[in-house]
C-alpha cells in the first residue's frame, strides 16, 4: 500500500507537468461567440460579365446585355434552408416591379449539375414559385463576389456596379428602397477634384511617409483611387463608395524602391487621383513630390554582443543580440544557425531600440558539447552586407524532456495496475 501511494503521489505529480506541453489546436472557447468575416466584394466595384443559360427559359443571356436594368442576384442552394425562408421575400421583390423592365431578379445556384441536376433545379424552382431567371454558376461568379455563405444577394446599378450586398435577406423595404432610388438615378456631372494636397514636399529613404488628402464632389461618388508611380514601383489605395468627400491616406514606401529609383535619376514621384461615380463618369488629377537623393557609402557594421542561452529546464532557447549601424539605412537583420558546421536554423532578428538587433530560437534539439555558430547578417538599403559569427559550446542538459515524462508515467503504470489487481483479488475472497 505505501509502495502504491508513492506511486499515485508521482503520476499526480508529473501529470499537470504533462499537460503543460499539451496544445490542443481543435478546441476552441465559447464556440458561439465565433464572428465569421464575411468578404463579398466591395460596394462599387465592377460586376464580372458571363455568358450563362436561364434554366426556366433555356435562353442565353450575358450580363453586359443587362446594362441599363436594375439587377438584384440572389446566390442560393437547394438544400440552404435560409435559401427556402428567403424565396417569399425575393418574390414579394419581383411581384413589386412586375411589368417594369428596367428590373432584373435572378437566382444564382452554386451546386454542380452532379449534386442537383436540372430536373431537381426546375421542381425546386416551381416548389417554390420562383418565377425569375436561374442560372447554375459554372464561371465561378462565387469566386469573384467573394460569395461564401447562403444567402447573398448583391444589387447592381444599371451601369453594373455593386451598389449594395447583404447576407441573408433581412427584409424587403430597405431593398425596394434602394431599387427604387437606382431606377430613377440620373447623374450627367463628372466627379469634381477640388484640391489634392500632400503633408510634406519631399520624402526619402529615412523619412519614406507622406499623407495625401483629396477633397471631391459628386452626388453618386462610387470609387477614389489614388496610384503612386516612382519608376518601377508603385502602389495604391482605393477608396470603394466612400462615406466622405474628403479621402486622407498615407503612403509608406520601400525605402529599397527609394533608393533604386534616386540612382536612376528619379528626383520626383507622381500621384494619379482618379474619381469615379455610378453614372460610370470620371475626372483625374495629380500631384508631384520630390524625392530627396541621399547616398549610401558604407558597408554596415555588425557585431554580436551576447549569446545567450536561456533555459534548458525543457528544451534549449537561445537568444541572439547583435549591434547593426549603417552611414544610412539598415533594412534587413537575419541570422543562421549551424550545428557543428551543419545548417541547423534562421530567422530574421527585430530591432529591439536604437542600434540593438535581438531574436530568440526556442526549444532547439541540441546536446551538451555541440558547437553552435551564429552567423548574423546586417544589409543596408543600398543592398552592401557586412556578417559578423561567433560560436558557442553547448554547456547545460536538457533536466526532463517530454518523453522522460512519458516513458515514466508508463512505467508508473506497469507498476501501479498489478498491485491493484492483486488488492482487487483480495477483496473478492
Amino acid at each position: 500500500m505505501k509502495k502504491q501511494r508513492i506511486l499515485i503521489l508521482v503520476a499526480l505529480l508529473i501529470t499537470p507537468m504533462i499537460l503543460s506541453f499539451i496544445k490542443i489546436d481543435g478546441a476552441v472557447e465559447n464556440p458561439t461567440d465565433e464572428v465569421i468575416i464575411l468578404n463579398v466584394l466591395p460596394n462599387g466595384a465592377p460586376a464580372m460579365d458571363w455568358n450563362l443559360e436561364d434554366i426556366m427559359s433555356d435562353t442565353n443571356y450575358t450580363f453586359s446585355s443587362l446594362a441599363g436594368k436594375v439587377v438584384v442576384m440572389d446566390f442560393f442552394t437547394t438544400w440552404c434552408t435560409p435559401c427556402i425562408i428567403a424565396m417569399p421575400l425575393l418574390r414579394e421583390i419581383n411581384d413589386n416591379y412586375s411589368g417594369n423592365s428596367d428590373f432584373v431578379l435572378m437566382s444564382i445556384d452554386l451546386e454542380s449539375e452532379e449534386d442537383t441536376n436540372e430536373t431537381v433545379l426546375e421542381d425546386f424552382a416551381s416548389t417554390y414559385n420562383m418565377n425569375w431567371k436561374i442560372f447554375r454558376d459554372t464561371v465561378n461568379m462565387a469566386n469573384y463576389y467573394n460569395v461564401n455563405s447562403f444567402p447573398t444577394l448583391i444589387l447592381f446599378s444599371k451601369t453594373q456596379y455593386i451598389y449594395y450586398s447583404e447576407i441573408g435577406v433581412s427584409g424587403t423595404q430597405h431593398l425596394i428602397d434602394m431599387i427604387d432610388d437606382l431606377l430613377s438615378f440620373s447623374d450627367s456631372t463628372n466627379p469634381i477634384i477640388n484640391e489634392i494636397e500632400t503633408d510634406k514636399t519631399s520624402f526619402s529613404v529615412l523619412d519614406n511617409r507622406f499623407a495625401v488628402l483629396a477633397n471631391i464632389t459628386d452626388d453618386t461618388l462610387r470609387h477614389v483611387g489614388y496610384e503612386l508611380e516612382m519608376g518601377s514601383y508603385s502602389d495604391s489605395k482605393d477608396f470603394w463608395k466612400p462615406s466622405t468627400y474628403v479621402m486622407n491616406y498615407e503612403f509608406v514606401v520601400d525605402p529599397v524602391a527609394i533608393y533604386n529609383a534616386t540612382q536612376y535619376g528619379i528626383t520626383n514621384t507622381t500621384i494619379n487621383v482618379i474619381a469615379e461615380d455610378f453614372a460610370g463618369l470620371s475626372t483625374t488629377d495629380n500631384i508631384t513630390i520630390d524625392v530627396d537623393n541621399l547616398v549610401d557609402a558604407e558597408n554596415p557594421f555588425v557585431n554580436i554582443t551576447n549569446i545567450k542561452e536561456i533555459d534548458a529546464s525543457t528544451g534549449h532557447t537561445f537568444e541572439i543580440i547583435a549591434t547593426i549601424t549603417d552611414d544610412l539605412l539598415v533594412v534587413n537583420a537575419s541570422v543562421e544557425l549551424l550545428k557543428n558546421g551543419a545548417s541547423f536554423e534562421s530567422g530574421i532578428m527585430e530591432l529591439d531600440s536604437g542600434d540593438t538587433y535581438s531574436i530568440k530560437f526556442y526549444d532547439l534539439t541540441v546536446k551538451k558539447g555541440d558547437i553552435i555558430t551564429v552567423k548574423v547578417t546586417g544589409e543596408d538599403v543600398a543592398g552592401k552586407t557586412t556578417v559578423d559569427e561567433g560560436d558557442h559550446i553547448i554547456t547545460a542538459r536538457v533536466s526532463l524532456t517530454l518523453p522522460i515524462i512519458l516513458a515514466t508515467i508508463f512505467l508508473a503504470n506497469l507498476i501501479i495496475l498489478p498491485i491493484r489487481r492483486i488488492q482487487v483479488r483480495k477483496l473478492t475472497k
